[in-house]
């Protein structure tokens, strides 16, 4: 090593070409790198997604995921197999084994999905493909006094246009309904006509098709046939001819039902600060840049709100790139702060020169390292921001130890080149060493296995490359610049002359230091190292007693708060959406009231505590998070969030979890319901306490699952106890009657007829605004709203006659989980529970 030094000082041309490539090669990388809130990695997952319309969460089991699971066995790259049953939908995920190719076994799965053959034939088309996270960058939220319709409309007008803006390439709609086109006949229509619901649907789906006739060869050329008669509005439905005599007298189907062109009837509300709402979310995904992407909603939004029609309001709703941002100043905040005090400390102690060159050698190591971070896959993000700011008190110890060494060998008398030389190769093997010893106490990092080794990855190797980098920087550039000068700066600077002077007082002071009780403490230690171990081993021991002891805090991960409050409510299953929708208003009055309390203590010209509110009946809260991937929930009345947006961080007095304690204290005795839980979390890796059970008994699993959560509940600072053990949803179990096989009636006819009725039977899938629409034919609202609908239901025969159904059916009350949880063939129950820090 002492000969590369000292050539690298001989020869200054080269020393100044090796700090200009890595400055050159850094800032091309800083450019070039990728700018995002969290890392985004690609989870070695492979989801499988089935809707089946109108299926229990059961039914959805045994018909869905139990034979996905079966047939998912024969794949040996598959590691693991998780699954959720829910009302319409399976969602089954694929563990892959580390490094396997993804996507030849994504063929694999797509292969042994399509060779399963006892799907029901009501279920859509399986969804298979590989797990790719895609971050949420900022929201659009339309809200206004005005019908779903309008906002919708509006919404995907937004989508479109922010698409075609060519920064953005995923924007997503929420918050609102899906389009649906109902035909509802009652009952007695029916009868009155000798019809069944499955042969009116019959009719409407013969009356609605688009089929190629093939092809006629003339002399001209080739014609095609296409036969036409698609429907694709209300209009072209309602004058379809369901039934015509021969003196041509017609019936149409307006003349017998009512078709409505509106939304799924599904429960599903979101308003923002009281109005409806629809939600507007672009997405970064591939090489496009967070800031961008915000940029780009935050100009069209200006543009976009000008010619909304008058009530409706566009806003930017949860804007992560003001985390970047704000990450980003803090970098160059402390990098600049942190520059100046080394600056200034060397100065007094040492040298100007020695100071600026010290200091300007931290930048060099900070800028090479963009060079090697995008090769490796790394990303500007809050993680690999805090590794800049972790390296920055890092960085600075080789240089100085470096520079102060060069220093001292000027003081003894030895020129500018030879004091670097000696002092450079004399220091080179401890810096060296020092170095190698943080790289390898961060080196660990790099083999966390999991979720949370692959959003950790980034701090270690920015921390690694920065230190490598700082290292060659201290061997090679900085003593070569301290190697041409003779003396000191010298001038005859009026504040130069006082830098010098108080620089000559504190060196005065400080070898009275070193030669007074620093001396005197050494030898002391060294004539007593039995006192100073002792002293040593009890420093350790008071350490581990304030950890155990409760004294200090501990936290695997620490809290990292944003700038939302976000709150989950679950009532029991079943429960209407209107008692859902008076329980989230009793919350979000206690949100006002906590607002209005905190308001009392802040300075007239604070911001408002509540900046915004929104909330959502029929689905669960968001939050954006590392490696986040999207997977489709059903809706449900009994499931709700409520979300508090907060002053920005810098300008506010209080940090959100002020906020969320003032909200508990403000929060009523909430009756009737399941689970609550507040968070001013920005994400979590995993919740502080979870306890997964897994077992083939559902009675068992449902009694263990009950009691870790009242042992759970026993513990002080414990709380926010969840479980996502279903106690059921109220069903009415209908069983064919063995006699009713003289009527010629099958099960399948009774299944088909009943669910035909009371959810609909689908005749056609019509496209609007980039989404499927589906066409049903169902009872009126009025004949299926109620138990006594189901009771005195007639069901049709195969001869014509409508029968009641206690004739030829039992009806039984029973219970069904509105959602079921499996893992590698098992049911399992999840009991979740925060801490509190202490």
């Amino acid at each position: 090593m002492n000969g590369p030094i000292r050539w690298m000082i001989r020869n200054r041309v080269t020393a100044n070409l090796l700090m200009v490539f890595i400055l050159v090669a850094g800032s091309f990388g800083a450019i070039s790198l990728r700018k995002q809130v969290f890392p985004e990695f690609s989870p070695e997952l492979i989801n499988i997604s089935v809707a089946y319309p109108g299926a229990s969460p059961i039914e959805v089991e045994e018909a869905i995921v139990v034979p996905t699971e079966a047939a998912l066995e024969s794949i040996d790259e598959v590691e693991e197999v998780n699954a959720t049953a829910s009302q319409n939908l399976a969602v089954v995920t694929a563990e892959l084994r580390s490094g396997v190719d993804k996507q030849r076994v994504l063929d694999e799965v797509k292969s042994a999905i399509d060779r399963i053959r006892t799907f029901p034939v009501q279920i859509e088309r399986p969804i298979v493909n590989l797990a790719s996270p895609r971050s949420q960058v900022i929201q659009l939220v339309l809200s206004g006094n005005v019908g779903e319709r309008a906002l919708k409309v509006l919404a995907k007008e937004a989508r479109d246009d922010l698409i075609a803006l060519g920064a953005i390439s995923d924007v997503q709609i929420s918050g609102a309904r899906d389009y649906e086109l109902s035909i509802e006949v009652s009952s007695d229509v029916l009868d009155a006509y000798g019809f069944s619901l499955s042969q009116l649907a019959t009719i409407v789906r013969r009356e609605s098709l688009e089929l190629s006739g093939g092809e006629i060869e003339t002399r001209d050329g080739r014609v095609l046939l296409r036969t036409q008669g698609r429907n694709e509005t209300s209009e072209d439905f309602r004058d379809i001819v369901v039934l015509a005599d021969a003196d041509g007298t017609e019936v149409l189907l307006s003349d017998i039902a009512t078709v409505t062109d509106g939304f799924a009837d599904s429960d599903l509300a979101a308003t923002f600060n009281g109005q409806r709402a629809v939600v507007v979310t672009a997405y970064r995904v591939g090489e496009e840049s967070v800031l961008d992407v915000a940029e780009a909603v935050h100009t069209y939004v200006a543009s976009f709100s000008a010619r909304l029609p008058e009530g409706v309001t566009a806003s930017v709703w949860q804007d992560q790139s003001v985390v970047l941002d704000g990450r980003l100043k803090l970098l160059i905040k402390n990098g600049i702060l942190g520059l100046t005090l080394v600056l200034i400390a060397l100065t007094l102690f040492l040298d100007l020169k020695l100071a600026a060159w010290t200091a300007i050698g931290i930048g060099i190591s900070f800028i090479g390292a963009f060079a090697l971070l995008a090769p490796l896959g790394v990303t500007m993000n809050t993680i690999s921001l805090f590794g800049f700011i972790l390296a920055l008190g890092i960085v600075v110890d080789d240089a100085i130890v470096m520079g102060e060494n060069i220093f001292a060998e000027r003081e003894k008398g030895r020129s500018p080149l030879e004091a670097a030389e000696v002092g450079a190769i004399r220091i080179a093997r401890p810096v060296i060493f020092a170095v190698l010893t943080t790289v390898v106490a961060f080196a660990p990092l790099l083999f966390i296995e999991g979720t949370l080794g692959r959003l950790l990855i980034d701090l270690p190797l920015v921390v690694i490359t920065v230190l490598l980098l700082s290292l060659v920087e201290a061997l090679f550039i900085l003593p070569m610049h301290l190697s041409h000068d003779d003396a000191s700066i010298r001038t005859s600077n009026r504040f130069l002359g006082r830098i010098n002077e108080t620089r000559a007082r504190i060196d005065i002071a400080l070898q009275k230091f070193i030669s007074g009780p620093l001396t005197r403490g050494v030898r002391f230690s060294i004539l007593n190292p039995g006192v100073i171990m002792s002293g040593a081993l009890a420093s350790i021991l008071i350490c581990f007693g304030l950890i155990g002891g409760g004294r200090l805090p501990f936290s695997f991960l620490p809290s990292i708060q944003g700038e939302t409050v976000v709150a989950n409510l679950q009532m029991p299953p079943g429960t209407s959406v209107e008692r859902t929708l008076e329980v989230i208003q009793e919350i979000e009055t206690s949100v006002l009231r906590a607002g209005d309390r905190m308001a009392m203590d802040l300075p007239s010209d604070h911001p408002s505590p509540i900046q915004n509110l929104y909330s959502v009946v029929g689905g669960g809260g968001g939050g954006g998070g590392p490696g986040q991937t999207d997977t489709p929930r059903s809706s449900s009345s009994s499931r709700a969030s409520l979300t508090v947006e907060l002053p920005n961080p810098e300008v506010s007095a209080f940090t959100p979890l002020d906020f969320e304690t003032a909200w508990r204290a403000e929060l009523p005795e909430l009756s009737g319901v399941r689970s609550f839980a507040i968070t001013s979390d920005f994400f979590r890796v995993a919740e502080a306490i979870q306890v997964q059970l897994a077992s083939g008994d559902e009675q068992a699993l449902k009694a263990a699952s009950a009691d870790v959560a009242r042992e759970l509940a026993q513990f002080s600072g414990v709380f926010d106890i969840l479980t996502d053990d279903d106690r059921g949803e109220q069903e009415f179990q209908i069983d064919l009657r063995p006699d009713a096989r003289t009527l010629s009636i099958t099960l399948e006819d009774l299944a088909n007829q009943v669910r035909g009725a009371f959810f609909g039977a689908e005749v056609q899938r019509l496209q609007r605004d980039g989404e499927e629409m589906p066409v049903y034919i169902r009872l009126p609202e009025s004949e299926r709203d109620a138990v006594a609908d189901l009771l005195i239901f007639r069901v049709s025969t195969p001869g014509g006659a409508r029968v009641p159904l206690d004739q030829v059916a039992t009806v039984s009350l029973g219970s069904t989980p509105t959602s079921i949880t499996r893992r590698e063939g098992e049911r399992i129950v999840s009991v979740t529970a925060d801490t509190d820090e202490s």
